[in-house]
């Protein structure tokens, strides 16, 4: 890993967080895509 890119690690799961938490989807898959979003609600 390069001297930038460890606290880039964290952000990922943090808005798949925040996700879950504002909607009550949880999502187990990256990258994050809206109509999967959409139609798990």
């Amino acid at each position: 890993m390069g001297a930038g890119e460890p606290p880039l690690i964290a952000i990922a799961p943090a808005i798949a967080n925040a996700l879950y938490a504002a909607s009550g989807v949880r999502i187990r898959t990256m990258p994050i895509r809206s109509p999967e979003l959409k139609s798990s609600v």
